[in-house]
């Protein structure tokens, strides 16, 4: 996860070359949310109603993974611990 996200060390001196890698296209400059958030098709907001305890923020990246689960849609989800003393550290 550390080495692989983009926000942390030399991660995003990467993204330009990741994204042509990802998703076949740079993001467009004269996009305001795409020099943002990055090459995307749509953006979307969530937020769960009850959060999960434990969870980084707030839980809603758990509640979908549980429910694609639940709804045979994943065979299976891999999860990371966050480090005790800082919830929103990797």
């Amino acid at each position: 996860v550390k080495e692989a996200c983009p926000f942390l060390g030399e991660g995003m001196s990467r993204i330009e070359s990741m994204e042509q890698q990802v998703h076949g296209r740079a993001r467009d400059a004269s996009n305001e949310d795409e020099i943002y958030f990055g090459v995307h098709e749509v953006l979307l907001a969530a937020r769960v109603t009850q959060p999960v305890v434990g969870a980084q923020w707030g839980g809603v990246v758990t509640t979908l993974a549980c429910s694609m689960l639940e709804n045979g849609e994943a065979d299976a989800v891999l999860c990371v611990g966050s480090e005790a003393a800082d919830r929103f550290a990797p």
